[in-house]
């Protein structure tokens, strides 16, 4: 039989979490709570100026990358 960790693709830490959310809230305690998840890297304005540079230079994406690093300090796979 396999374990339920690979199952579920979590640690056994989390299957426990979830336990004593549920034994503690029910439903309700197994939501995502806010402020769990990552901080955005970039602000809105920032995605705004990426989407009219990526406009302007479509097929010339590796320039995009190197002006967002240049521009802000930030580094992005090719892939993101």
């Amino acid at each position: 039989m396999k374990d339920i960790t690979k199952i579920l693709g979590v640690s056994r830490k989390t299957i426990h979490n979830w336990l004593v959310s549920w034994e503690e809230r029910s439903l309700i305690g197994l939501y995502d709570k806010k402020g769990r998840s990552r901080k955005p890297t970039l602000s809105k304005s920032q995605k705004s100026q990426i989407c009219l540079w990526v406009k302007q230079s479509h097929k010339q994406l590796e320039k995009v990358r190197s002006r967002i690093e240049r521009e802000w300090e930030l580094k992005f796979a090719k892939r993101q």
